[in-house]
């Protein structure tokens, strides 16, 4: 079995289901133990066996990443039973749908919490941990959403266009240190993206297209999401730390277009 993670440790965030879930499955799959945090601890727990089914170890923390205290707790609480963690999946995330003038300024930056402020926060707080390896790789969850308009998603876009762009600020400020730094935009069929297209406060036209892109062709976009998620947790996108790599206007980074590229585009 390849299991190129094997002595690895990681840490998941929002892992109790959809794009989380199967990244941390994934992960265990490559040999990867694991500290998964999310709010819901039925969710979780469902997680941690599939993950521990893979014989790797597992712990899990129910609390919220807009909790900054939470990011230091569960760092501390990974290195004291499972070992320092080399990798960080920043995955959690909210969607606030609907358009500007229907929604609360406290709902629409609520998104930036979690979206945003939430990956930074958690990102100081494992670089120690990571820089005293000399070592380690920081996914930021971001979305195709980051580098074209949505409308009536406004919060969830402008949230993850920042987080893309804090990827390519951070990145070079931590080469020296051996970490690398990257963003990856899936386009796979979640409980987050159904909802778009069944949320009523959204026109019919964005409904209709929303629900065409996501269902055309599910498995597919599923597929490409974890070939893409394993290319860069395994390091096949090591030399393109800052970058945005996923699903975009032009089409679908596969490893195969990833190894292609140099340090240097």
């Amino acid at each position: 079995m390849d299991r190129p993670l094997a002595g690895s440790v990681g840490i998941v965030t929002g892992a109790s289901r959809g794009l989380g879930r199967a990244f941390a499955i994934d992960l265990a799959q490559a040999g990867a133990a694991l500290m998964l945090v999310a709010r819901s601890a039925d969710d979780l727990e469902s997680t941690a066996e599939t993950v521990r089914s893979h014989g790797v170890g597992c712990e899990t923390v129910i609390g919220d990443v807009r909790d900054d205290a939470l990011a230091a707790r569960v760092i501390g609480r990974t290195v004291d039973t499972l070992g320092p963690p080399t990798l960080l999946v920043n995955n959690a995330g909210i969607a606030q749908l609907g358009a500007l003038a229907d929604i609360t300024v406290e709902e629409w930056w609520d998104v930036l919490s979690v979206n945003l402020r939430a990956p930074m926060v958690w990102i100081k707080a494992v670089l120690p941990t990571m820089r005293a390896q000399g070592r380690g790789r920081i996914i930021n969850v971001s979305s195709p959403g980051s580098a074209a308009p949505l409308p009536y998603i406004s919060s969830y876009a402008t949230a993850k266009a920042g987080l893309s762009q804090l990827t390519a600020c951070v990145a070079p400020e931590l080469t020296a240190d051996g970490i690398v730094v990257v963003a990856i935009g899936p386009a796979a069929l979640t409980d987050m993206t159904r909802a778009l297209w069944e949320t009523d406060g959204l026109p019919p036209a964005a409904q209709a297209q929303f629900k065409q892109f996501f269902t055309a062709d599910p498995d597919r976009l599923m597929r490409l999401s974890l070939d893409l998620f394993r290319c860069v947790a395994t390091g096949g996108a090591d030399h393109l730390s800052g970058h945005y790599l996923g699903q975009h206007p032009g089409g679908f980074d596969t490893p195969e277009s990833i190894a292609a590229r140099t340090a240097a585009t």
